[in-house]
């Protein structure tokens, strides 16, 4: 049983956010002040694409400086696509009135049934919240943008999909999973372990003064940001309080 689920809520979205998306290419409801119910959860829900519409992100982004870092809060609508020569089942991901990725092929299969269930059910379009994030100056040149969004599968009748432990591994543990996932993601490096010495003694000094815990700030607390005309006030799913040790009590405070 999951403890912590957030509430939808509905937002409003921008139906133009640059002359870039000219409006044939958008579903016929996507106006100035369409309504979308918006979902959340603690589990990252990926976009492809994002490498040929860079423009687009950095338009959404201010444009900003390409040796400075990015992570901007976002909601991105989910529109399935059903003329889609290429994928029957595919799933399109727009931000403020701007196409900027598709849902994997997979990931399409899996929650296309549960985001049209929701559609049906709310009557209106679904959102994520989620990040555009990336930039950077690196070896190869200035870093690209991406989108990650956040969700919680049992939201669209989907089932999590654990990360297998790295080989030889009988404990499945949060750094196991990035251990197993660092080669394909590049979200975050794990090289800087390499540096660290093998005495655990030395180890942990070296840690405490080197690599001080960044601060992170909660992609939960953005479903009141500004929108430019796609996303205001909804119901979000917001983590319960528990009242007794045996159940919990629904708060419903977007966070």
């Amino acid at each position: 049983m999951r403890l912590f689920r957030r509430k939808p809520r509905e937002v409003t979205h921008p139906a133009d956010s640059g002359n870039d998306s000219p409006r044939r290419e958008r579903p016929a409801w996507m106006v100035d002040g369409a309504q979308a119910v918006l979902f959340s959860g603690y589990e990252t829900l990926e976009v492809v694409g994002e490498s040929f519409r860079q423009d687009k992100l950095r338009r959404l982004t201010g444009y900003p400086p390409p040796e400075e870092p990015v992570r901007k809060q976002i909601h991105a609508v989910l529109v399935a696509e059903d003329d889609n020569p290429h994928d029957p089942d595919a799933i399109a991901v727009w931000i403020d009135g701007l196409h900027v990725g598709y849902l994997s092929r997979e990931n399409a299969r899996r929650y296309r049934p549960g985001l049209l269930k929701q559609q049906q059910t709310h009557r209106k379009p679904i959102a994520l919240t989620g990040v555009i994030c990336g930039g950077g100056m690196r070896a190869d040149g200035p870093g690209m943008l991406g989108v990650f969004l956040d969700h919680d599968p049992a939201d669209f009748g989907c089932r999590p999909q654990p990360v297998p432990p790295p080989p030889g591994s009988r404990m499945r543990t949060a750094l196991s999973d990035a251990i197993a996932t660092d080669a394909d993601d590049d979200s975050y490096d794990l090289g800087w372990m390499a540096d660290l010495p093998d005495d655990d003694v030395r180890a942990i000094p070296l840690l405490r003064n080197s690599w001080p815990p960044r601060q992170v700030s909660s992609a939960v607390t953005t479903c009141t940001s500004t929108l430019r005309p796609c996303c205001t006030g909804a119901e979000t799913r917001s983590p319960p309080r528990l009242a007794s040790t045996t159940r919990p009590a629904v708060s419903t405070t977007a966070r």
